[in-house]
């Protein structure tokens, strides 16, 4: 026999409207990845353990997908609510913002997402990341600092040989970038009455 989860009508609503809200739903999977990537540093000490490496990179790869499907997620949204009429699968940053500026006069909509994808900000650095996660190994990525059990990534995903590592460890950088794009998102979001609708 199996057991079957019964919601009530009140929270099968709720519960149907965070599924729905995919930018949320992404942060939140996002949140679960972080959390275990966590876990896997706790058990193991370390991110670059031997025992710990494959989870650690599974984790990192998720995060990193997660935290990139929720600003696509956003560009959905945007392209809906907005009726920007995009097709789905041209939907991107200079897409969305070209037919924000064409249709609607919003072009401001998107200004903060635009400063942190430029060189050398945060959202840039996890699609530098993201894209070199598709060809190598993170652990290509990664060096281990002064204390042989912190790992932090390198600030040149494009040429780990000669960059220095970044200031802050992997998961502290994950969870400042995690901050970041929840507040990106949510100001984007309430910025338009539109999103509330």
């Amino acid at each position: 026999m199996t057991n079957l989860m019964v919601y009530s009508p009140v929270e099968d609503d709720r519960l149907s409207r965070f599924l729905s809200d995919r930018p949320k739903f992404k942060l939140y999977a996002a949140t679960q990845h972080l959390n275990n990537l966590k876990s896997i540093e706790a058990r193991h000490e370390s991110l670059v353990a031997p025992k710990a490496r494959i989870p650690a990179e599974m984790e990192i790869d998720s995060f990193l997908d997660k935290m990139l499907g929720a600003v696509d997620s956003l560009f959905v949204q945007i392209n809906e609510k907005l009726d920007l009429g995009i097709p789905i699968d041209q939907l991107d940053f200079g897409h969305v913002q070209s037919a924000l500026s064409a249709k609607t006069k919003r072009i401001d909509l998107l200004s903060d997402l635009d400063k942190a994808r430029q060189y050398g900000n945060w959202y840039r650095q996890l699609i530098e990341l993201r894209n070199s996660s598709m060809r190598e190994s993170l652990s290509k990525l990664v060096i281990v600092g002064p204390d042989s059990m912190k790992a932090y990534f390198k600030k040149n995903s494009k040429d780990p040989d000669n960059s220095p590592p970044m200031e802050l460890e992997v998961i502290p950088y994950f969870e400042q970038c995690l901050s970041s794009m929840e507040r990106l998102i949510e100001m984007i979001r309430n910025s338009d009455p539109r999103f509330s609708e």
